[in-house]
């Protein structure tokens, strides 16, 4: 008998909050708010807040129950002259 599937409820923040303590606050909201709900929950804030983010919610997990963090937009080059662009080695 195969495994029952797990919903994934993902959503990413576009350019929003504008400061770094609302992204912190909104994804420990998030985060309190799911835990040990039978779903995976992936929040995706801009790129300059994924750091912090993930500090304040203890990491990054998508078991059910746990707060995931993932990144908005990748580029598919590892490195090189894209201006503007994250690479998938400096989310890692």
């Amino acid at each position: 008998m195969p495994a029952p599937r797990i919903p994934l409820v993902a959503g990413n923040w576009k350019m929003n909050p504008v400061a770094q303590q609302a992204a912190v606050e909104l994804a420990v909201s998030v985060r309190d708010r799911t835990a040990g709900e039978p779903t995976r929950t992936v929040v995706c804030p801009p790129a300059i807040w994924l750091t912090s983010v993930a500090a304040a919610v203890g990491g990054s997990s998508v078991e059910p129950g746990r707060l995931g963090i993932g990144a908005q937009t990748m580029h598919a080059e590892g490195s090189g002259a894209y201006t503007g662009e994250t690479s998938p080695l400096m989310l890692a």
